[in-house]
């Protein structure tokens, strides 16, 4: 296979075990469980992402069905009752030129990611691949990567590697 197709096949596999772990959010019984198990399905899928290699636009318009606001709530608030009083942390939004701290959901995050790469696992339109390709490539530098960024960041924190 072709090296653009490994790397394909290998950000798939991420995604897969990343939307695993968030989607069984309930199942966990504290936030620390949690940590431990999203810390390196979250690394991976990033460092997947990074692989990726710049896929062309389609020339049709590009609709890539991920979560409703509705679901997208749903899911933030089941991360958000688990992680609690642990969720919010404090960082600036672009570190070259932001001095003044903000305060941000972890929660919000993980779901903001999930959103993103979910349609990765239930993509069953071989004739759109390119569509799915390009849209997951170009989000992962202006939305998700950054989101999985600061969700790493915090929960590396939160887990006591200091």
């Amino acid at each position: 296979a072709a090296p653009e197709d490994e790397a394909w096949l290998r950000f798939c596999v991420a995604a897969q075990r990343f939307c695993d772990v968030i989607e069984s959010v309930s199942e966990f019984s504290d936030a620390d469980s949690f940590y431990a198990a999203i810390a390196e399905p979250l690394a991976v899928l990033y460092a997947a992402g990074l692989t990726l290699p710049w896929y062309p636009p389609s020339d049709d318009d590009i609709d890539i069905d991920g979560l409703g606001s509705g679901e997208w709530r749903a899911l933030f608030t089941s991360i958000n009752a688990l992680t609690g009083n642990d969720d919010p942390y404090r960082t600036v939004f672009d570190p070259h030129n932001d001095t003044d701290l903000v305060e941000a959901p972890l929660a919000g995050d993980l779901a903001d990611v999930y959103r993103d790469v979910q349609p990765v696992t239930t993509w069953d339109d071989p004739d759109r691949l390119a569509d799915l390709q390009f849209e997951v490539r170009s989000s992962f530098q202006g939305h998700w990567g950054r989101h999985a960024v600061e969700a790493m960041r915090a929960i590396h924190w939160r887990r006591g590697y200091w």
